[in-house]
Parts: structure tokens; sequence; C-alpha cells
């Protein structure tokens, strides 16, 4: 499941198009350590054209096998909608990112019905 998951995810990978998200907020409690939390944001973030004024919440490690998987919403500010996601990190590899948003959006390969479904499985919704 996690090798649907990290290649549909890759499927649908925007262009990164932005730089960092230096003026990101987390709400709630972001994860820990430090350096997870920066990761787990900066690879959601090079998916936004405009990555400055992100805004966080929910971040959690997702069900994914072996522990590299993290679950969050995001939005573009903070009266906008969240937008739930799954980052999946593997040392010496790229990070993998599902936004739900993506869906039958940037390729045809994933649903909308089939990102919900993995995002289910991943603990990132309900």
């Amino acid at each position: 499941m996690r090798h649907f998951i990290a290649r549909g995810a890759g499927l649908l990978a925007l262009v990164a198009l932005a730089g960092t998200a230096s003026a990101e907020t987390v709400l709630g409690t972001p994860l820990a350590p430090p350096a997870l939390n920066a990761d787990v944001t900066g690879a959601v973030a090079k998916h936004f054209t405009d990555a400055g004024g992100l805004v966080f919440k929910d971040l959690k490690p997702s069900k994914a096998r072996g522990g590299k998987g993290y679950c969050g919403k995001v939005a573009t500010a903070a009266d906008a909608p969240f937008v739930p996601f799954q980052v999946i990190l593997e040392a010496g590899a790229a990070p993998s990112v599902l936004l739900l948003s993506d869906a039958d959006g940037a390729s045809p390969a994933i649903s909308e019905e089939n990102a919900t479904l993995l995002l289910k499985n991943a603990g990132c919704l309900e």
C-alpha cells in the first residue's frame, strides 16, 4: 500500500514553483524534532506557487509503514479552506506528497475518490 501511495503521490506532484515557506504558521502542536517539522512543511510548501503565509494544522505521524509518513492540513491563509495531505519521507529520496486538492487536477492518474481512500488508509482523514 505504501508503494502505491508514494507512486500515486509522485504522479500528483506539481512543479515546484515556490521557494521556502519562511512565513509558515503551525497551529497546534508541531512535529518534533523541529527539523522533522521543517521537512514535512517544506515538502508541502514546494507545491504552492506562493508558499509565504501557509498555515498548517493537525500535524501527526501517519499509518505509513516504516514510520516515515506524516499527515496534516494546509491552507494558503488562516481564513482559507484547509486541504488534507500526507508526506512520506525516505532517506536518500525526494519526499512524496499527496494533497487532496491535486486529485483530478494535476494528473488524471488518480481520482479524488482514490486520493480520499489513500488519505483515509493512512489515517489522514476520517
